[in-house]
């Protein structure tokens, strides 16, 4: 373990090839149909206990891998 002073988060951003996601957690799945019929859900997240958003899955994701009230990674 090393200090916050002492950190690299950028240098390790590119070790890892990726950015960092932001912690949230869904506090709620909507579910809606589209123009074509088709079920669609998005999601109410919060960050912090202070912004909600709605938004979407990633493409990686499927919609059974979230619940309500779990954490999740949001990209920024």
């Amino acid at each position: 373990m090393s200090l916050p002073s002492q950190w690299d988060l950028k240098g390790d951003e590119k070790l890892l090839g990726e950015h960092a996601l932001m912690v949230a957690r869904c506090t709620k799945i909507m579910k809606q149909k589209n123009e074509e019929g088709k079920e669609e859900s998005q999601y109410m997240i919060t960050i912090k206990q202070m912004a909600k958003y709605v938004v979407a899955l990633g493409q990686k994701l499927a919609p059974t891998d979230v619940e309500e009230g779990m954490r999740v990674g949001v990209d920024k």
